[in-house]
């Protein structure tokens, strides 16, 4: 079971029943971490177990945080104030990403990826620009 789900079970286990919330109810629930990110879960009565729902994570600055490698996970993510990006750095090169590091030594501050096409398919290249 992931965290994600762990999180879930336990969002139902203290909520639907206090709340005597049966049948075909759904409610969403956006959880909010510590870096300001936003996973959101769908609660529904029947199932009695929140699921997450794949694809709708944000970054703080509300940017789609990629769940799998393709084409269309080009892109751009930038650091709001203050903020950084290492977590996503470290995330997008678990999937399977190509990141290679540029500026200072520090934090992450943008993450610029590009779906390089290959005989074999195809792969993400990133560049993190630290500050």
């Amino acid at each position: 079971m992931s965290e994600a789900d762990r999180i879930g079970e336990t969002l139902i286990q203290s909520g639907l029943a206090y709340l005597g919330l049966t049948g075909e109810v759904k409610v969403q629930i956006a959880v909010t971490f510590a870096d300001g990110t936003v996973a959101f879960f769908v609660l529904t009565g029947t199932e009695q177990k929140a699921k997450y729902q794949q694809g709708q994570s944000r970054t703080a600055e509300g940017q789609i945080i990629p769940e799998e490698l393709g084409p269309t996970t080009s892109g751009q993510w930038q650091a709001g104030a203050g903020g950084n990006l290492d977590d996503l750095t470290l995330h997008m090169n678990n999937l399977g990403a190509h990141v290679s590091f540029a500026g200072n030594v520090g934090v992450v501050i943008t993450l610029e990826c590009t779906w390089k096409v290959t005989t074999q398919g195809g792969f993400l290249d990133c560049v993190a620009n630290t500050n």
